[in-house]
């Protein structure tokens, strides 16, 4: 069975997704679908792309 959340990182501070993502975990999910409304933490200028924030996921 897949067990799963959505989480939006852009609505939280960098230091709450580490443990955000301990209590993940924690809680056995096998799934997560994240940043689907994160487009400006992605492009922060047009045409320039930064992916690396999800590296942490």
């Amino acid at each position: 069975m897949i067990f799963g959340a959505d989480y939006y990182p852009e609505q939280w501070t960098r230091k709450d997704w580490e443990e955000d993502i301990s209590i993940m975990k924690e809680m056995g999910l096998s799934s997560v679908r994240l940043a689907e409304f994160a487009w400006a933490m992605m492009e922060p200028k047009e045409g320039k792309y930064d992916f690396s924030f999800l590296i942490i996921f």
